[in-house]
């Protein structure tokens, strides 16, 4: 331990922890009636984003599912690009492109205390 109340990697920087959720996470059930496109959608979001994802996000999650599972097999190039446009709205909402993951933060149902500041800035992203 330091007297800056971490622990330090034997470098002197932070030994920083995974974000772990408390509570148990249980990936959603998913729907039966999905399409072959929306269902590799929806199981890829479940296995990337467990520490975002909640039962109220899983109508958003679903609505972007059905959007790029349109996109991928309609053949209308207006319709499909509505879906597109659907899927990019609805997936950046919970986290499913490059950019969005940057502003959305992991869901903790605890609030944890602000130990330091430096643990507080991490937190919020550092440098990112």
């Amino acid at each position: 331990m330091s007297s800056h109340g971490g622990k330090r990697d034997g470098a002197g920087r932070p030994v920083h922890k995974p974000f772990v959720p408390k509570g148990e996470q249980v990936p959603p059930a998913k729907p039966d009636d999905l399409g072959e496109f929306a269902s590799r959608v929806w199981d890829d979001a479940v296995v990337a984003l467990p520490h975002v994802l909640r039962p109220l996000d899983y109508g958003i999650l679903r609505l972007a599912c059905e959007a790029f599972q349109i996109a991928m097999t309609v053949e209308d190039a207006k319709v499909r690009l509505q879906a597109m446009r659907a899927f990019e709205s609805h997936a950046r909402q919970i986290g499913l492109t490059p950019s969005s993951r940057k502003t959305v933060k992991p869901c903790d149902d605890e609030q944890q205390p602000d130990d330091d500041q430096f643990n507080q800035w991490m937190r919020k992203g550092g440098l990112n």
